[in-house]
């Protein structure tokens, strides 16, 4: 009886088994390479990400801040200069007092406002404002304005400006003639409770002399919606504004530590801030610390995103899991591909097992298959695919390994899972990139256009170097910013710097409202892109001639519902949709400082016309006071001739007699 082998020993069962196991192997390190991949990947973008939030809510934040100290800082400066050229500006203190109360009046975001003087400071008159005060029994000057629980402006003179515990916002600038921002404290209005923070600007005098300080009180409750709407991140990141002390002040994801202080419930967190890193990892969380800078002030506070390492892990395991399943689909098909196949074979398949031997160890390189009968060819031509799928998978993870992602896997058919999962690992990495890249950008661009607008330059220069930089930063060809102008006859929209091709355009334009595209946006407070503009509208001229441009962009400068002018850029290119976004918010706060210019330009006009009404009443006062003199001395005299009258009768009378 002749030897029949068994069904593990057949030619069909071992080369199906070795296909098998040299698949499972491959599928084993090509799963191990792209969890690699995808782990170090997603961890890189994740980190990137978390890093770009962290910095955008601390800058948007740190804007917040220093638009409200910019208010104190203007004023500490305008009292300055009243106070050195007191002689040429007599700044008394109910003008002090109107000025505080127009400023409050004008940021309704505010609290509060205050100023304290040193004493006699201000006026050297505080001998004669004893007492006028029930709280004041000094007479120094010390006014505070605040709103009141519905909104209303009420007065009231500061008493414990001086103490310990809690005048630090008077004492600190005092002793450091520097800038300071108070830790917040607990403020009840009616019913609701808020978090105020008090931030101080020094006045200082001749010889570096302290002579008192301005400042505002501000609500950072309401810092809290800002990190809310900054959160782009899974409901498990968490971000968190900390003061410089150590106080949570705001949460996006647990309310309940709101008011309570970090180094109670995470102290190597806190020691962390201390010390200044920037990156800190502790049990399965990733944190990120931005410090963010209140003015001039030396104590910063502090962003802090924290990251759970569990939603990387997850987002690793459910890719690794979908191409395990791929990849279990993929060796099922082709082991039942090659059991049906092998049965065919009746010749050695030397060439064939050596290739297969040479894949096995990672090397593709072997020579060609031989002509053989059609089973074989069939085999060996599938093989070839095998190999071509796997270098072409390679090829794509190597290059997106070195941050390429213009290489795509071959899809060979609408059965390709695997080409078709890697080609869509690629599109998603390569989109997560670019808003990296886009999300860097506009940071960027914020960091070095916010420097521009705090430069406190005048406002032709300021709007030029604002118009210079966006289009140079944005690409665009030319442009130009319209600013409002308001006169007894209305108002109108009158060109305030123009930008083309390296050279500022001193042109005089004026533009009413409703006329024309820009009067029209004005109006109607909305923006106008257009990517068809008529031909009669604009040109852009260079050194080579005059084009016309494809893509306008009229952006109205609005803060509050309040349009302070219009930005007109023209381009040969369409905008990018992170571009638009960029020039939106760009706008919004060059119209928050050119409102603010305005604000300090109108509080100057006040203060000199203020000052030209009390030099013509002291002049008045004067000339009454000669004329009631001259009045007594005529009295006078006609009193002595009087007497002298009476005398010579009595003599008269007396010669009479």
């Amino acid at each position: 009886m002749k030897y029949l082998p068994s069904k593990l020993n057949t030619i069909k069962f071992k080369l199906s088994f070795a296909i098998g196991v040299l698949t499972c192997i491959f599928s084993f390190f090509l799963i191990g390479y792209f969890y690699y991949t995808f782990k170090s990947n997603i961890l890189a973008s994740s980190i990137a990400n978390t890093q770009l939030t962290a910095k955008e809510c601390a800058s948007k934040i740190q804007n917040d801040f220093n638009k409200d100290i910019l208010i104190a800082r203007n004023l500490a400066l305008i009292f300055k200069e009243a106070q050195l050229q007191s002689k040429e500006v007599n700044l008394d203190r109910e003008t002090l007092k109107q000025i505080l109360k127009a400023t409050l009046k004008g940021n309704p975001s505010l609290l509060g406002i205050y100023s304290a003087w040193e004493p006699n400071a201000f006026d050297a008159k505080d001998e004669l404002y004893k007492n006028e005060d029930p709280r004041n029994k000094t007479g120094v000057l010390v006014p505070y304005y605040y709103f009141d629980e519905k909104k209303n402006i009420q007065y009231e003179a500061l008493i414990y400006y001086k103490d310990i515990n809690k005048g630090q916002y008077f004492l600190i600038p005092q002793r450091t003639k520097k800038e300071v921002a108070i830790e917040p404290m607990m403020y009840k209005v009616g019913d609701y409770d808020m978090y105020l923070m008090t931030m101080s600007v020094p006045i200082i005098g001749k010889n570096n002399q302290f002579l008192g300080v301005v400042g505002v009180d501000i609500n950072v409750t309401n810092i809290q919606k800002t990190i809310l709407n900054t959160n782009n991140f899974d409901k498990k990141v968490s971000i968190a504004l900390v003061s410089n002390k150590g106080l949570i002040v705001a949460s996006s994801t647990n309310n309940e530590f709101i008011g309570e202080n970090l180094k109670d419930i995470n102290k190597s967190l806190f020691k962390s801030i201390q010390s200044n890193t920037l990156n800190f990892q502790e049990n399965e969380n990733l944190y990120t610390i931005v410090p963010i800078k209140i003015g001039n002030t030396d104590e910063p506070w502090h962003i802090i995103v924290s990251f759970p390492m569990s939603i990387l892990h997850d987002s690793v395991y459910y890719e690794i899991i979908n191409l395990l399943l791929i990849s279990a689909l993929f060796v099922f098909l082709l082991i039942i591909f090659t059991t049906q196949s092998i049965a065919h074979f009746l010749k050695p398949m030397t060439n064939t097992t050596k290739a297969a031997q040479a894949l096995a160890v990672g090397n593709t390189n072997f020579d060609s298959f031989e002509n053989s009968s059609n089973e074989i060819k069939l085999l060996n031509d599938a093989f070839d695919s095998v190999v071509s799928a796997h270098i072409d998978i390679t090829k794509v993870c190597e290059a997106v390994a070195l941050g390429d992602y213009s290489i795509k896997a071959i899809i060979k058919s609408e059965n390709d899972l695997l080409s078709k999962s890697v080609n869509s690992m690629v599109d998603n990495l390569k989109k997560s990139k670019d808003q990296e890249l886009a999300r860097i950008w506009i940071n960027e661009g914020f960091t070095a256009f916010s420097e521009i607008l705090r430069s406190n330059a005048p406002l032709n220069d300021l709007t030029h170097q604002a118009l210079h930089f966006l289009i140079k930063y944005v690409k665009m060809a030319q442009g130009g910013i319209y600013l409002l102008h308001e006169d007894k006859n209305g108002g109108y929209l009158e060109l305030s710097s123009a930008y083309a091709y390296e050279r500022k355009k001193y042109i005089e334009r004026r533009i009413e409202f409703g006329e024309g595209l820009i009067g029209q946006a004005f109006l109607e407070k909305e923006t106008i892109y257009m990517t068809q503009v008529p031909k009669d509208y604009i040109k852009i001229t260079s050194g080579l001639g005059e084009a016309l441009p494809t893509v306008l962009l009229i952006m109205p400068l609005q803060n509050n519902n309040t349009s302070e002018g219009i930005l007109e850029l023209a381009s040969f290119d369409e905008l990018e949709p992170h571009k638009l976004d960029f020039l939106h918010k760009c706008a919004k706060d060059l119209a928050v400082v050119v409102g603010n210019v305005r604000s300090v330009d109108l509080t100057a006009q006040l203060l000199k016309e203020t000052t030209e009404q009390s030099q013509m009443v002291k002049l008045q006062e004067e000339e009454m006071r000669q004329n009631l003199e001259e009045l007594h001395a005529t009295q006078e005299h006609m009193n002595r001739r009087e007497q002298d009258y009476i005398k010579k009768i009595e003599e008269l009378m007396e010669k009479i007699k």
